[in-house]
């Protein structure tokens, strides 16, 4: 079982929603991705239903930037399904409200792209929504961000790759166009951008501004 003492040391503080199934492996994700811990570590602690992380000595805490987004994503977790089959996923994201398919698809590229860049994206199953990421990172207010991922996703050859096995072809196909020094990561200079200007566009309280939308 997972003690504090790793997430306190990432500053983070945790409350789990007991949301069975995927929401919990999207929250899994997140954590394991923030904090460097494995991904059984964090599913076993999910499982028991541990609180996995608490600040100040019991004091209540603000709550951190991001936070109100993180919780509407989970609680919409289930509703969307990057790992099926394109015509699985393509059906969930459809039947999904609008705006709450937006948060789950920019939460996912961001946690990607942020932990191991757009090559992780892509070659993950959240790369299935690469192109409603694009969307919406728009309706947020992130233009930029979505000019960027639409960038990277214009290196492949149209159709855009959703099936996971022709896009990681297709990125082994690209291998080595990337700027020289990077081992071949053509997606670079496109990551640099990318953190610049979710930077810039204060990424976290947009999105939290845009999941408290999700209740109106």
């Amino acid at each position: 079982m997972i003690g504090a003492e790793p997430l306190l040391a990432a500053g983070w503080v945790v409350v789990l929603v007991d949301i069975p199934g995927q929401g919990r492996s999207l929250v899994a994700e997140h954590l394991m991705r923030s904090v460097s811990l494995s991904r059984r570590q964090v599913l076993g602690s999910l499982a028991s239903g541990t609180l996995l992380g608490l600040s100040g000595c019991g004091k209540a805490e603000p709550a951190r930037p991001g936070a109100l987004a993180l919780a509407a994503v989970q609680s919409h977790a289930e509703s969307i399904n990057i790992y099926g089959s394109e015509a699985e996923f393509l059906k969930s994201f459809a039947a999904a409200p609008p705006r709450v398919g937006h948060l789950i698809a920019v939460f996912w590229c961001d946690a990607e792209v942020c932990n191991g860049g757009f090559d992780q994206f892509f070659l993950n199953s959240t790369g299935v929504l690469a192109p409603e990421a694009v969307l919406g990172f728009r309706a947020i207010g992130l233009p930029e961000c979505a000019d960027l991922v639409e960038t990277a996703i214009g290196k492949f050859p149209p159709p855009y790759p959703r099936d996971r096995e022709r896009r990681d072809r297709a990125l082994n196909a690209l291998r080595g166009s990337g700027p020289k020094g990077h081992e071949g990561n053509l997606f670079y200079d496109l990551e640099d951008l990318y953190y610049a200007a979710r930077d810039r566009g204060k990424f976290d309280a947009v999105m939290d501004a845009y999941a408290q939308q999700l209740g109106t």
